[in-house]
């Protein structure tokens, strides 16, 4: 993710959003929904993180900063809506209304926006720092 601009030499903040989940979070909501597991890319975020089990508990103005310089900053969670839970629902053929329990099961636990701080790349596997505000 190289999002950050420079100007006149120096590295300005880009307030570009990204959608963050975590992965813990995600078998939180598969389990009161009674199916085996819910995919990030159902979601359509952009970035899925494994060992931050409390993600969407974060306040605004928590930073997670990566190995290779991107730091992200979280603005917001982000509200569950029916659009995902129709998406979910389509993987897992005779589940009708999933759509419907969705945000209920996601309240508290759908993920976070964050705005790109500093860019660069981030990887598979790139452990992340939390810095609270």
């Amino acid at each position: 993710m190289r999002d950050a601009r420079e100007l006149r030499g120096r590295t300005v903040r880009n307030d570009r959003q990204v959608s963050i989940v975590a992965v813990e979070e995600l078998g939180q909501i598969a389990g009161p929904l009674g199916v085996p597991e819910i995919k990030p890319t159902w979601l359509g975020v952009n970035l899925a993180l494994s060992g931050l089990a409390d993600l969407s508990r974060q306040p605004a103005g928590t930073r997670l900063v990566f190995p290779e310089g991107p730091e992200l900053e979280i603005e917001a969670i982000i509200n569950p809506c029916t659009a995902p839970g129709k998406v979910i629902e389509s993987h897992f053929e005779g589940r009708a209304g999933l759509a419907s329990d969705f945000p209920k099961a996601a309240e508290g636990l759908r993920g976070v926006v964050a705005s790109v701080r500093r860019g660069g790349d981030i990887r598979a596997g790139d452990p992340v720092r939390v810095f609270l505000p």
